[in-house]
């Protein structure tokens, strides 16, 4: 594994990694410690680290005489004179801490003269050293010092090389950190450039890497492991050193960890160790190792520590030492004596590791073909073996790395319409960990691309990736909205709709929203509504307007509780999205295998009006299937919601796409929800990605706390503070999971000391979906032993039944088959693969089991739907009554259920006193009470932020770990969705290399390539549906081929015709 740690002070790094015995002295070089990069080659330093050498770089101070850093002011009261309490001390190298621990006469301490603001201020600039000093004011040099890239070798191959001797492992671990380090170097390193232009970031290619390899881990156990102290510093083509910009580099953290992996299990399958894949990201052990074996070693420091202090008792000149607590045992003579522990150790469970390395070095010799310069003496060929580069050696199949690449592109392409090239290549040596090396994977994407299996695109100015059928998802969802245009009759004349819709008190969006809709001639059309603007209320008045004039007006969601929503408060009988898709895919089948028309115009759904609220959360590939229905039944579509706020899960953003391409929308911009003005301001602020604007709005109730511990716990405080009816109508929000569960465990806590929650406890164990893709859930090697699989549907050939529980007993990834044991005891043989995995709707559903319990008067959230019971997924429920396993919910609809929480069928609940942001869009509370924290990049953006600020009517309290980052981290993110066809445009735009007229052939390639047949203005689909009126500029995007008077003319009597065979 890879974990980055950014290096803080220079003193302390360079003091830890002496205590250590890194350095080389003058007497013994230390061969544990190298110079590495193209920085350090520039630089002139080779061979073993020297101390002296390594501080100055992490302090800034080149071997060239360059000096890093910015400089900073520190301005102390007007009182204080610096220059007279440093007289005397010239030629003392200071630091900014010695002066801030200095006292005045009186005694107090220099820092105490500081208010907070300050302190927090010059915090990073502690240990920076004095430039200048003139009466209060202090000038000092700051420079961050640099990043320890620490790769951590796995448990098993420490265990292999450490105990088991075998020498081999440490140079394989060696050139895969060189190979994870030479990929940053080339990728990953900026250095930021400031000007009177502005801000700007430029690429080089050169690091300063000073490497400390280490084979025990401050617990006493094997661990081999290589610190890779990255300098802060890099040399730009002209020659000038700037200091690193390091988000690049931290942003492919993941990727360097594949890479090492990758290299590492390459390289052990080239010396006939079999490794197995632990973890869906690509961790791995090698499987001679017991798992056992692999446990006890990652938990036996105490024991180890008894061993080692007893190994000294009849050594006197050594009984000081092993009263030393700090890393003593890192002198080669006691590592002498661990190994012979933890040998001593391994073999009491039952694991011979020399004699498993001797047995793999027998088989790996045995795989060579000698030749007869080397047959009479094996261990020369051996010997010689040693000497070649493991890692390069050619060891699988030709077309691995292309078959991880597609699955790759599969995976991302399910979440994402455009992926990185960096985030491609991870998925795939992850999937073929050992098999590939990410040099292949390169070339395969480039092979890939080609072939048209991959489109070139540019995602955040970097290069990145589409498919083609994410370009026909788009294509066509756009396709088919524009087919639908001036294609209907309004449901009202303009005329006849203004007197019904005075008498409503709308604003001026509600009543914009609801003409569009009645009177529109488009068959799909928008409703672009900011967050609390009134869609609901406006829906409920076109429902009846429509249903007056003999419309049927159904609605849709993508979760069940907002279509209930949807239900109750516009009267719209709702339903998912996902049902709606099963439902018409069963009708259409049934009606045309009976010999009728795909197209079903002139039927009963031509007087239906299909209404879809909070369309932003909907994909390209669910929105395709559901405007495809509608457009084969001839029902009218209106999709409602908000593109500011959180996107689909899944890829694509077509509401915010069909917004741009030109699909008539109304828009609702007057915030109805938020009754404060400083509150409905902040909100408006939030949509505009204002987050310092907004915050500042509400600065009184903005909380920073560094601790999360204490952060979490003040927001218990705050909710439980509230009177009982209080809390009915408080959100308590938190954008991770893990966050969300401990708030809930502290809240119910609290909840059980002050009497709400009485009673008998009810323990329970219940399941939480793992977020596996469609592509994840058809490999074996994606589930873990005790994970819970539900067939969604029955398959005969397995002998379940739908709805059916099972347990992963087993897992086979290299024949690509699990081994599940159902409740009722049947051992079940499954190739996901082969039956079930790849079902996007009636597959299967993998869960994770975790504890919980329930007493009289929690509450809970439904995960999943039961609709036999009155259960809806995301609906929540209050216990009334709790008797052994047996429990007693009254629903949200008032109702009474009783359930046994110990059957499987019933574990899908949780807790919910706090929600996830994603939960929480559509719904509405007086008061919010939000976490947040600046680090996490997926879930602090602008949506997030924008969605919970305007949860709230009357108040918000907002606690953050970093008021600063996090007010930058929103700012800088937008939380947007990527489109393939933009990102393509963009990738072609800026190319230099492509004229406008490859452009056009390469868009009519990919127009091949699955998108459809283009031909004289129309596209025909993989269906055989026809769109009219439609064509393809350079880049992918469609227009409309303006109508002569005479088509109008003739659809119109098409039209008419239509009518009058209706009647």
């Amino acid at each position: 594994m890879l974990s980055i740690a950014t290096i803080k002070s220079t003193g302390v790094t360079t003091n830890y990694f002496a205590k250590d015995d890194y350095y080389a002295k003058e007497e013994d070089v230390d061969e544990a410690s190298m110079w590495y990069g193209k920085g350090a080659d520039m630089l002139g330093l080779e061979g073993s680290v020297k101390s002296e050498e390594f501080r100055l770089l992490l302090e800034g101070r080149l071997l060239d005489g360059t000096r890093l850093g910015r400089t900073t002011k520190v301005t102390f009261p007007s009182e204080v004179n610096i220059e007279q309490l440093l007289e005397g001390k010239s030629g003392v190298e200071l630091r900014l801490n010695d002066v801030l621990a200095m006292k005045l006469a009186d005694g107090r301490k220099l820092s105490k003269l500081l208010d907070e603001e300050q302190l927090k201020d010059i915090n990073c600039v502690r240990s920076s050293e004095i430039l200048d000093v003139k009466d209060n004011m202090v000038k000092v040099r700051h420079h961050r010092p640099g990043w320890d890239f620490t790769f951590s070798a796995p448990k098993s191959v420490s265990i292999l090389y450490e105990v088991g001797g075998d020498d081999r492992l440490l140079r394989v671990h060696e050139q895969s950190v060189s190979r994870a380090l030479d990929y940053l170097q080339a990728n990953a390193v900026q250095t930021r450039i400031v000007n009177e232009s502005g801000k700007s970031y430029a690429q080089t290619d050169n690091l300063i890497i000073a490497r400390f390899t280490h084979d025990t881990s401050r617990e006493m156990d094997p661990q081999l492991h290589t610190h890779s102290v990255i300098m802060n510093a890099t040399q730009l083509p002209k020659g000038e050193w700037r200091s690193i910009e390091s988000r690049s580099m931290f942003r492919m953290k993941m990727l360097a960890g594949a890479i090492y992996r990758a290299e590492l299990a390459r390289g052990l399958k080239a010396l006939s160790y079999e490794i197995e894949q632990t973890h869906a990201d690509g961790r791995f052990e090698a499987s001679v190792v017991p798992k056992e074996v692999i446990k006890e070693f990652s938990t036996r420091r105490q024991q180890i520590e008894e061993r080692l202090q007893n190994s000294y008792v009849n050594d006197a000149k050594r009984a000081e030492e092993a009263a030393i607590k700090t890393r003593s045992y890192k002198r080669e003579e006691d590592r002498d004596k661990l190994r012979v522990i933890w040998s001593s150790i391994a073999k009491e469970l039952g694991f011979d590791a020399e004699k498993a390395v001797t047995q793999h070095r027998l088989f790996d010799m045995d795989k060579q073909v000698p030749s007869r310069e080397n047959s009479e003496n094996i261990v020369d060929g051996m010997a010689l073996r040693l000497d070649q580069d493991i890692i390069d050696r050619d060891y699988m199949a030709v077309n691995s790395a292309s078959e991880a690449v597609v699955f790759g592109a599969a995976k991302l392409g399910e979440r994402e319409s455009v992926f990185l090239e960096e985030d491609l290549i991870k998925e795939a040596l992850v999937h073929a960990i050992g098999d590939v090396t990410v040099d292949e994977v390169q070339e395969a994407i480039k092979d890939n691309a080609k072939d048209k299996q991959l489109i070139s695109a540019t995602l955040d100015g970097k290069q990145a990736w589409t498919t083609p059928n994410a370009i026909y998802l788009e294509r066509s969802n756009v396709a088919i909205m524009w087919s639908g245009q001036n294609s209907v009759s309004g449901i009202y004349t303009l005329n006849d709709l203004q007197s019904e819709l005075d008498r409503r008190g709308f604003t001026p969006g509600q009543r914009g929203a609801a003409e569009l809709i009645l009177t529109t001639n488009d068959r799909i059309t928008g409703v672009q509504g900011f967050a609390g603007t009134g869609k609901t209320y406006m829906l409920d008045a076109v429902r009846e307007f429509a249903e007056n004039q003999g419309f049927t007006v159904k609605g849709f969601s993508q979760a069940a509780a907002a279509a209930n929503v949807l239900q109750q408060e516009a009267g719209i009988e709702s339903n998912t999205i996902a049902q709606h898709l099963i439902d018409m895919n069963k009708l259409l089948s049934n009606r045309n295998s009976h010999g009728k028309d795909k197209r079903l115009k002139n039927t009963e759904f031509d007087k239906q009006l299909w209404v879809v609220d909070e369309a932003s959360m909907i994909s390209s590939r669910d929105m395709f299937e559901f405007l495809k229905y509608s457009e084969r039944v001839g029902a009218r579509v209106v999709l409602v919601g908000d593109r500011k706020q959180l996107p689909a899960v899944e890829a694509g953003k077509p509401f915010a796409q069909l917004q741009r391409a030109g699909m008539a929308v109304a828009e609702m911009r007057n915030i109805l929800r938020q009754l404060n003005e400083h509150l409905r301001a902040a909100v408006y602020d939030s949509i505009d990605g204002h987050a310092r604007r907004a915050l500042e709005r509400i600065k009184d109730h903005v909380h920073e706390i560094v601790d999360k511990d204490l952060r979490l716990q003040a927001i218990v405080k705050q909710y439980l503070a509230l009177p009982s009816e209080e809390r009915e109508k408080t959100l308590v929000l938190s954008p991770a999971n893990e966050d969300r569960v401990k708030l809930n465990d502290r809240i119910r806590h609290g909840l059980q000391l002050d009497g709400t929650l009485t009673g008998n406890k009810a323990e329970s164990i219940v399941y939480i979906k793992e977020g596996l893709t469609q592509v994840e859930r058809a490999r074996a090697s994606s589930y873990e032993t005790n994970q819970v699989v539900r067939f969604k549907r029955g398959y005969r050939s397995l002998g379940v039944e739908k709805g059916e529980y099972a347990r992963v007993i087993g897992v086979d990834k290299k024949n690509g088959e699990l081994t599940l044991r159902s409740f009722n005891g049947k051992e079940i043989r499954w190739q996901p693969h082969k039956l079930g995995g790849h079902s996007k709707r009636g597959g299967v559903a993998v869960y994770r089991e975790e504890k919980r319990d329930l007493m009289r008067g929690d509450k809970v959230r439904w995960t999943d739907n039961d609709k036999t019971r009155g259960i809806h997924n995301a609906e929540h429920a209050q216990v009334e009554k709790v008797t052994g396993n047996n429990v007693t919910f009254r629903l949200y609809n008032g109702e009474q259920l009783e359930i046994d929480i110990a059957k499987p069928e019933n574990k899908h609940w949780d807790h919910i006193y706090t929600s996830t942001v994603f939960s929480a869009q559509g719904q509405t509370a007086s008061r919010v009470l939000i976490h947040g924290e600046d680090w996490r990049r997926n879930l602090t953006n602008q949506k997030t932020f924008y969605v919970g600020l305007s949860r709230p009517k009357l108040s918000i309290d907002i606690y953050v770990n970093d008021k600063a980052k996090f007010i930058t981290a929103v700012e800088e993110r937008t939380g947007e969705k990527s489109a393939a066809l933009e990102s393509v445009k963009r990738a072609q735009r800026d190319s230099r290399e492509t004229t406008s007229k490859t452009a056009r052939d390469q868009s009519k390639q990919q127009q091949g390539n699955g998108s459809g047949l283009q031909r004289r203005g129309r596209i025909i689909d993989k269906d055989g549906l026809v769109h009219d009126n439609l064509n393809y500029n350079a880049f992918g995007e469609q227009r409309v081929l303006k109508q002569s008077q005479k088509q109008q003319r003739e659809r119109q009597q098409r039209q008419e015709m239509e009518r009058e065979t209706s009647r």
